[in-house]
């Protein structure tokens, strides 16, 4: 993990969100408990977050909170870390980021945050919806609590939060594009591995 050389502090009033309670039916069992450098994929990334000085890490899933809504992706999560966030002003967004991104890096994240806190509005990189930053409004409380309760599985899309909310995107720096691999499958996991 590369050490930040940005201002640790611009993180200060954001939550990172750590999704870690998806199916992982591709993989063939729990991705958050693959093991890197010998420890789980899940405290791994957690490392990662807490190195990057974020006010609060919330892990979703069962090493953390669970869902008070399963079964609607991401959005379950993004419902349940607002639920658990007072609205007084310290916490001003949330970053989303996703258990199976190992290659992912501190130096990433708070561009991210730095950008977002600059525009005011949801940010994520070019063709890549995760990770996410979502500055905390009214609009994304309501949203999120209406689209929860959603029976079409298309409203639990991050594409459509992210159309809702106006949001936009910056560029990926050069020769980056590669930390922003998945790992959804054991094939993909291995290729992480290979670059971690």
């Amino acid at each position: 993990m590369e050490n930040n050389p940005l201002n640790p502090t611009l993180c200060h009033t954001t939550t990172a969100l750590l999704l870690a309670g998806g199916q992982s039916s591709r993989m063939g069992c729990n991705k958050a408990h693959i093991a890197i450098n010998d420890q789980p994929l899940w405290q791994y990334m957690l490392s990662l977050l807490n190195e990057t000085h974020f006010r609060e890490v919330i892990i979703s899933g069962p090493e953390g909170l669970p869902d008070i809504i399963p079964g609607k992706g991401p959005i379950s999560g993004l419902h349940t870390c607002l639920s658990k966030i007072p609205d007084n002003g310290h916490t001003q967004a949330v970053l989303i980021l996703p258990v199976d991104m190992p290659l992912i890096t501190s130096e990433l994240l708070v561009q991210l945050v730095d950008q977002g806190q600059s525009l005011k509005t949801p940010l994520h990189y070019d063709n890549y919806q995760l990770p996410l930053y979502l500055p905390i409004t009214e609009a994304l409380r309501n949203y999120t609590e209406a689209v929860v309760h959603e029976a079409d599985k298309r409203h639990y899309s991050l594409r459509r939060l992210i159309a809702h909310l106006h949001g936009s995107t910056i560029p990926v720096p050069d020769d980056q594009d590669w930390r922003f691999r998945n790992a959804n499958t054991p094939d993909e996991w291995q290729h992480c591995l290979a670059d971690v």
